[in-house]
């Protein structure tokens, strides 16, 4: 890529609306002069063509980055939305998981109307980290309003606990999470997988200033430190276990079969991607589509089998 110069009159004309033709073929011609300080020079063909191409490229990066969801209002909400959740999480933390309910139902229903929008994607709400965090959706309205019986407090605590800082936690490094202001697919896939982390995190580490902001909603200090290692692992992998049953039982019989109806599922966007077809029958010498999703079911559950020790010891100590 060389550096180029245009004249002030031509890139304003350019940049002013990218939607024209990339480049008025008559603007430039071999006869029109530049000005560079005191001497002058034409445009060759080959930095006409340099020019056009520059042109658009920018006008294709303008239109992934509206097709992202880039505008003023996106970006401004975006940033706003950073603030405000750091804001609580350093100045409130006892209140932070009042935030992370309301935000639940405001990021997960616009991020799933994306997804059918863009990927014809309704079917990605079925994966474990979005139905958990629909789950703990409902847990924090029901904690709100007083309603989780006494009796479950410790336990319903734990499985948050188990399974924010266990799958969720971790999808962040697995799935490269980023901060995209803009972006309400990119955004809302952070939240889910790093907000339940922070919340479990003030609960666990400020358990006296949660007991006295809202009284009876959470577990005491003395209740978290009687449980034992083995209690937040199996609580929590109860819980995925039966998601996985019940993924296992639709992806294998019905979900295999959505992509080739025009519905995409979170297995056949990993499938496409990764080739993971190949690999798999690289592996395995199976060639079944079945056989291959039933294989990568089974590593999804050694994953999250071994993602569920890190909460554990993260509570012990």
């Amino acid at each position: 890529r060389l550096p180029i110069v245009l004249p002030p009159r031509a890139l304003a004309a350019s940049m002013a609306s990218m939607d024209e033709p990339l480049m008025n073929e008559k603007a430039f011609t071999m006869e029109s002069p530049l000005n560079f300080g005191k001497r002058e020079r034409t445009l060759s063909w080959a930095e006409m063509d340099g020019i056009k191409a520059a042109l658009h490229t920018m006008r294709e990066e303008r239109d992934q980055l509206e097709a992202d969801g880039l505008s003023q209002v996106s970006f401004f909400f975006g940033i706003l939305n950073a603030v405000l959740i750091t804001f609580v999480f350093a100045k409130y933390p006892e209140s932070l998981w009042l935030l992370y309910g309301i935000e639940c139902f405001v990021l997960i229903p616009a991020w799933w109307i994306r997804m059918i929008a863009r990927y014809n994607g309704a079917l990605f709400i079925l994966d474990f980290c979005w139905v958990a965090n629909i789950g703990f959706a409902a847990y924090m309205v029901l904690t709100a309003l007083g309603l989780v019986p006494s009796e479950l407090r410790c336990i319903t605590f734990v499985v948050f606990f188990a399974c924010a800082l266990g799958p969720l936690g971790w999808a962040c490094l697995t799935l490269h999470n980023g901060l995209v202001f803009h972006s309400i697919e990119r955004i809302t896939s952070l939240f889910i997988h790093m907000m339940p982390a922070l919340v479990s995190w003030t609960v666990a580490y400020y358990p006296d200033r949660v007991a006295n902001a809202w009284p009876g909603r959470f577990p005491t200090q003395e209740e978290i430190n009687e449980v034992t290692f083995a209690e937040v692992w199996c609580y929590g992998f109860s819980v995925y276990g039966i998601w996985l049953v019940l993924h296992a039982a639709w992806l294998l019989t019905v979900g295999v079969r959505c992509p080739g109806s025009g519905y995409s599922t979170v297995f056949s966007d990993l499938y496409e991607k990764r080739e993971l077809g190949p690999l798999f029958t690289r592996i395995t010498g199976l060639e079944g589509i079945r056989s291959h999703a039933a294989l990568y079911l089974l590593i999804h559950c050694a994953a999250c089998a071994l993602s569920f020790i890190f909460p554990g010891l993260c509570l012990m100590f």
